[in-house]
C-alpha cells in the first residue's frame, strides 16, 4: 500500500495545555470540537470549487491530448520518405518531441487540490499563509466569507492562465485562450448528508472514547470503537493507545489544515536519502510525554520519520523551525530531483519549478510553523485522496 502523507504546523502549546487536560482530567474542549466540524464543513465546501476547477481543466487536457495526436499524425506524414527515396534505402527521421499539452496553466492539482490546505494559490510561502489564515477567519462567518476568498483564489489562478508557456504552438495555446474564464466557474454544492450537530455529537463521543482507552488498564481489553459498519478486526486497549497519538495529530489537523501528498516525498525521509548531516527531526514523545508516562504502548508508536502507514513521522520542535527551513532552502534542488532517474542531468529553471509540488508543500507548512511559532510533524493516512479525507 502506498503512503498518503501530510506535513503539519504543530501547536504543541495546545496539545499541552487543551487536549492533556482533558484527556487526564476531563477539561472541558466543547469549543475545540465546536471549531474543528465547523472547519471540517468548510473544507468539504471550498474543495468542490478546487474540483470545478479542475473538471475546467480535464476538459482542456481532452482537447490538448486530440490536439497532440493530430499534430504527431500530421509530422508523421510531412517528414514520411517519398517512393525513391525509401527505393534507394532512405530512413525515416526521428520523431520530433512530443508536443507539450499545458492544461490549465498556473492550476496544479498536486497543490491547489490534493496539496495545500482549503483551495489556496500563492506564489510564496507567506502567500500561502496569508490564505490559510483568510481561510481560517472565513470559518467563522460562514460560507458568504468563504466565497470572498475563494474568489481571490478564482481571480489569481485567472491572471496565470492567461499567460503563455514557452514552446506552446499557436493552435495548442488557443485551447486555453478559447476556453471559459476561471471567474465563471461555479462549484457543484451538494447538500450535507449529516448535519453539524449531528457531527459534533459524534466526534465528542469519539473524544469521550480517548479518555476511556487511556484510563483502561486492561491492554487485552477489546475497545468498542462504535462504528457499525466497522468490518475490522476487533482493536485491543494497546492497540488504540498506540494508535491515540495519530488520531490526535488529525484532531488538531481539523483546527489547523496541513499539507498533504503521496509518495515518499516527506521532509525527514528526503533529508535520510541526501546524507544531510542534521538532528532536526526528533520523535514525536516529548510533545505526548504525560500521556506516555500512563500508556506506555504509545511509545512505540514514535518514530523519527514516517515508516508504515497510519503512523505519525518526525518532529522538529518550534525552536527550530528556522534550522529546517535552512536546509530545505539549502538542498532545494536536491530534494526535488531526489527520486529522478538522473538526479544530476541538467534541468532548465521553469521545468524544475515544474516538479517542485513535494518541496513547496513541505516549505510551506514550516513557513506556516514559523509565523504561529509551532513545531512542525509528518504522518500518513491523516489525510487521504482515494478515501475521501481531506484536508
Amino acid at each position: 500500500m502506498g503512503l498518503d502523507t501530510s506535513s503539519h504546523a504543530f501547536d504543541r502549546a495546545l496539545l499541552k495545555q487543551r487536549i492533556t487536560p482533558f484527556l487526564l482530567n476531563g477539561d472541558p474542549i466543547d469549543d475545540l470540537v465546536s471549531r474543528a466540524v465547523a472547519v471540517s464543513f468548510a473544507s468539504y465546501y471550498v474543495a468542490e470549487w478546487a474540483l470545478a476547477v479542475t473538471n475546467v481543466q480535464s476538459a482542456l487536457f481532452k482537447d490538448q491530448f486530440a490536439l497532440v495526436d493530430q499534430q504527431i499524425e500530421d509530422t508523421a506524414e510531412a517528414t514520411k520518405p517519398g517512393f525513391f527515396a525509401r527505393l534507394f534505402g532512405a530512413k525515416s527521421p526521428p520523431p520530433p518531441p512530443r508536443p507539450i499539452a499545458p492544461g490549465l496553466p498556473g492550476f496544479d492539482t498536486d497543490l491547489h487540490v490534493w496539496g495545500r490546505p482549503f483551495f489556496i494559490d500563492g506564489d510564496t510561502p507567506d502567500d500561502v499563509a496569508d490564505e490559510l489564515d483568510r481561510y481560517l477567519v472565513a470559518v467563522e462567518t460562514g460560507n458568504d466569507a468563504l466565497d470572498g476568498v475563494i474568489k481571490g483564489t478564482l481571480a489569481s489562478l485567472e491572471r496565470k492562465r492567461l499567460i503563455r508557456p514557452d514552446d506552446i504552438s499557436d493552435e495548442m495555446w488557443a485551447t486555453v485562450t478559447n476556453g471559459p474564464s476561471l471567474l465563471d466557474v461555479q462549484a457543484e454544492i451538494k447538500p450535507a448528508t449529516t448535519s453539524f450537530d449531528d457531527v459534533k455529537a459524534q466526534t465528542l463521543k469519539r473524544t469521550q472514547l480517548w479518555r476511556d482507552v487511556l484510563a483502561n488498564k486492561d491492554l487485552d481489553a477489546e475497545v468498542d470503537l462504535g462504528d457499525d459498519e466497522d468490518e475490522d478486526e476487533p482493536m485491543t486497549v494497546e492497540e488504540a493507545q498506540f494508535s491515540l497519538p495519530l488520531e490526535l495529530v488529525g484532531f488538531m489537523s481539523s483546527l489547523a489544515p496541513g499539507w498533504m501528498s503521496r509518495g515518499h516525498g516527506y521532509a525527514s525521509n528526503l533529508i535520510n536519502m541526501l546524507r544531510i548531516k542534521t538532528d532536526v527531526f526528533e520523535t514525536p514523545e516529548e510533545p505526548f510525554s504525560e500521556l506516555v508516562a500512563i500508556a506506555p504502548a504509545m511509545r512505540d508508536a514514535f518514530s523519527d520519520s514516517i515508516i508504515d502507514n497510519f503512523s505519525l513521522g518526525g518532529y522538529v520542535r518550534p525552536e527550530r523551525i528556522d534550522e529546517l527551513i535552512q536546509i530545505l532552502d539549502t538542498h532545494r534542488d536536491a530534494m526535488i530531483l531526489a527520486f529522478d532517474e538522473d538526479p544530476k542531468r541538467a534541468i532548465a529553471p521553469h521545468h524544475l519549478e515544474m516538479m517542485s509540488s513535494d518541496w513547496r508543500k513541505i516549505r510551506e507548512t514550516a513557513a506556516y510553523a514559523k509565523r504561529k511559532g509551532w513545531g512542525y510533524i509528518e504522518g500518513a493516512e491523516i489525510y487521504s485522496g482515494i478515501m475521501g479525507m481531506m484536508n
